[in-house]
């Protein structure tokens, strides 16, 4: 997928054309998610001074829209697992986890202790989820009781923190 303008384009790697085009309803900050046929879209918008977000959770199939969420928050990223569970982060230390198909209301928060998360995602049997925050610290949660299994600073080097972007699971979830 990529993110043109006002649009989100899906694209057929084989033959390098665009099979879905989703059309975004405002311009600003953009975070995306893409699960097999699923794309969850995260971007914000401005009522006078305060900001919100607004999260928006798509089939690439067919381009219709499955759920909308809007926050009080910005959204700075989003992570959608294989079974469509939805994590959310803004600007503070925490993560959300939302109930999509049901009431569309947080059923979990997860506390981060040092930094701003950066990236998350979830493990293939969803019963993990790894936070990475810029301040270099991993963190790794119980995904049913939202518990602290981990914690651990990946790197410093001569004492300046460096923010972690990326990270995996292997397929037996080591």
């Amino acid at each position: 997928f990529s993110y043109i303008h006002d649009e989100i384009r899906v694209w057929d790697v084989e033959t390098w054309s665009v099979v879905r085009q989703i059309k975004m309803p405002t311009r600003g900050s953009f975070a995306v998610d893409l699960h097999g046929s699923r794309v969850v879209i995260g971007y914000n918008y401005e009522r006078g001074l305060q900001g919100y977000g607004h999260v928006d959770l798509w089939r690439t199939t067919d381009g219709s829209k499955i759920a909308t969420i809007e926050t009080k928050n910005f959204v700075r990223g989003v992570s959608l697992s294989p079974s469509d569970q939805l994590a959310t982060w803004s600007n503070g230390s925490s993560v959300k986890i939302w109930d999509v198909d049901g009431e569309r209301s947080v059923v979990q928060t997860l506390k981060i202790e040092k930094g701003m998360p950066t990236r998350i995602i979830w493990s293939p049997s969803e019963a993990l989820i790894i936070v990475a925050t810029n301040m270099a610290e991993i963190y790794i949660f119980d995904a049913e009781s939202g518990e602290l299994r981990f914690r651990r600073n990946s790197h410093c080097i001569e004492n300046v923190m460096v923010s972690v972007y990326a990270m995996g699971f292997s397929s037996d979830e080591s």
